[in-house]
């Protein structure tokens, strides 16, 4: 629903209402990962995981109004940079002969490029981005004028002002590696960027496993069920109010052929068919916002009605209070359920309306909350620990089911496939841009240079690679760790755990903190003062500090866990 973005051009960004980006980051956050967090969430216990999982919801909710405020921050201090560049440009043409003209249009400005960052090698476009890699792209504004400066008014000790509101609008897109760039020093840039591809490659592995996993679970237990009835032999067990397969037929599929063989041959048919689309660009739509929402909302209330069915059949389970030996795992596995950092200002940005956004983000975040809650309060009372898969959604799939039963646990147990095989080409492109920035980050570096026999970079030069490097090597790069995960390993409660604890951590947590923290110190120092009206009063360093220590803690919780309490091994099938 584009309120203002009707009729422009298509490299414009177009706009839409606040409800709608309400839709949009809920969608964003409840993701598939989620569907890990209900047997994390039994095992822990109700009141370790109810507690563990408020305080984890709060957390990032704290950081990522950091992520907005850095948006409207990154937003102010190009502006104001450029405009303190035209001050001082001006000041000294002033100087020149009389006929000098006393107002120019500003390239950064025009209607070509509204108020983003001039891509053109314009001689008096200014930004304070290097070259290497600039990635943020604007909302262009109809209604905004020609920019006049008069010099008659202009002192060579005139400062732009940060008291401007207008400054802070955001209202040009600025992602989290723009906004390392601008205000990070280079190695954090660096860090940035490491930590960034990292959690990317984590979540395609993710998955990368969940996709064919799924496939297989349901044709390799569709087979047995009717394979064995035909038979005679069919070894089915509802004793003590469970229902599982036995033993006999837990590694069975089709003959001579196992499911972890099968499951092989579903991730290569999966890579086959998804993997090509990480060689060229692509982009979300409202299309597939909508479906994928409808899709998933669909499958998360299936889940939950499924579950009260299933109590209300007497299939019910006596949950232990807490057990802080799985308190890491539990830990990792919500970090995930709660990430949209990454993807935030692809979202907020278009808003046609940015007053009430942390009110929109503060709805996002509780009504989640409650929704979380209902789907693992749900899982918990109907499915022992024991009886659970690590991915809930297979949970409700029993080939021996009545056929309205089974309609819905089949639908369950392939949701994963279609909302992630429309996920994943958007996660590898990505990917494959991250580790353009982060080898062209490198590759600038003067002592790199230096060894590569190469002279240094020039300030307004960038890295371009060869169309085989570009085109070709980088989408490799990008598909080839979660392709050999994925063939390891089928544990997709410690991938989850691992990608959420570790490059999670930093994504959600450290660097939104240390930007935010970056900003307010870059700011003071080039404009003299701070006054960001999109602050949000979760910014003040104690705030930041305690983000920081939860960040720490968890980090050495799941080391902690890695080393005393090894995973078992445990397939998803």
């Amino acid at each position: 629903m584009a309120e203002k973005g009707e009729g422009r051009s298509e490299k414009k960004m177009g706009t839409y209402s606040s409800p709608i980006a309400f839709a949009y980051i809920f969608n964003l956050i409840v993701g598939a990962g989620v569907l890990a967090l209900p047997q994390a969430f039994n095992k822990a216990g109700l009141a370790l995981g109810t507690i563990l999982l408020l305080i984890l919801c709060a957390m990032s909710y704290i950081s990522a109004s950091y992520v907005i405020e850095c948006m409207a921050a990154a937003n102010a201090y190009e502006r104001m940079s450029k405009r303190r560049e035209r001050v001082k440009d001006m000041t000294a043409q002033s100087r020149k002969p009389l006929n000098y003209s006393l107002k120019r249009r500003s390239p950064s400005l025009s209607k070509d490029n509204g108020d983003s960052l001039s891509h053109s090698s314009t001689e008096e476009s200014v930004s304070t981005i290097p070259p290497y890699c600039v990635d943020v792209s604007g909302v262009y504004d109809p209604d905004k004028k020609e920019e006049q400066v008069n010099i008659t008014e202009v002192t060579p000790l005139m400062q732009p002002s940060s008291d401007s509101d207008e400054d802070f609008e955001i209202d040009t897109k600025y992602e989290l590696g723009s906004m390392a760039t601008l205000f990070y020093p280079k190695v954090g840039v660096a860090l940035y960027y490491l930590c960034i591809c990292l959690y990317l490659c984590g979540d395609l592995s993710v998955y990368a496993v969940i996709a064919p996993a799924s496939v297989t679970r349901v044709v390799c237990d569709m087979y047995s069920h009717y394979h064995n009835t035909s038979n005679g032999t069919r070894d089915y067990e509802t004793e003590n109010g469970t229902d599982a397969y036995s033993d006999t037929y837990s590694d069975a599929c089709f003959p001579g052929l196992n499911k972890i063989e099968i499951y092989y041959i579903f991730l290569l048919v999966f890579i086959l068919c998804i993997g090509p689309f990480t060689f060229f660009n692509m982009s979300k739509t409202k299309l597939m916002q909508i479906t994928t929402t409808i899709l998933r909302y669909l499958a998360f209330m299936l889940m939950i009605s499924l579950a009260f069915v299933r109590i209300g059949q007497g299939h019910h389970s006596s949950p232990k209070t807490a057990d802080f030996k799985v308190l890491p795992n539990l830990f990792g596995v919500s970090v995930y359920s709660f990430m949209c950092h990454h993807s935030l200002p692809g979202m907020v940005t278009p808003m046609s309306s940015k007053k009430y956004i942390y009110r929109i983000l503060f709805s996002d975040f509780t009504i989640i909350l409650v929704f979380y809650y209902l789907l693992v309060f749900s899982g918990v009372f109907a499915f022992r620990p024991e009886d659970m898969k690590p991915l809930y959604s297979l949970d409700f799939f029993n080939p021996g089911d009545p056929y309205w039963k089974l309609v819905f646990g089949i639908y369950l147990a392939l949701f994963p496939v279609f909302t992630l095989s429309a996920s994943f080409p958007i996660i590898s492109v990505t990917l494959r841009e991250n580790l353009k920035c982060l080898m062209k980050l490198l590759l600038s570096e003067p002592q790199i240079r230096g060894l590569l026999g190469k002279e240094p970079l020039e300030a307004d030069k960038s890295i371009k690679f060869p169309f085989v490097i570009d085109r070709f090597l980088f989408p490799v790069l990008a598909l080839t760790p979660p392709i050999v995960i994925a063939y390891a390993t089928q544990q997709i409660d410690i991938l989850v755990s691992i990608t959420g604890s570790f490059p999670g951590v930093g994504v959600q947590y450290v660097i939104p903190a240390t930007l935010v923290l970056f900003a307010h110190y870059k700011f003071k120092k080039s404009f003299g003062k701070y006054k960001n009206p999109y602050s949000t009063p979760l910014s003040h360093v104690v705030f930041m500090v305690i983000v920081l220590g939860w960040a720490g803690i968890s980090v050495v919780m799941m080391v902690l866990d890695l080393a005393l309490f090894p995973p078992k091994t445990s397939e998803p099938f």
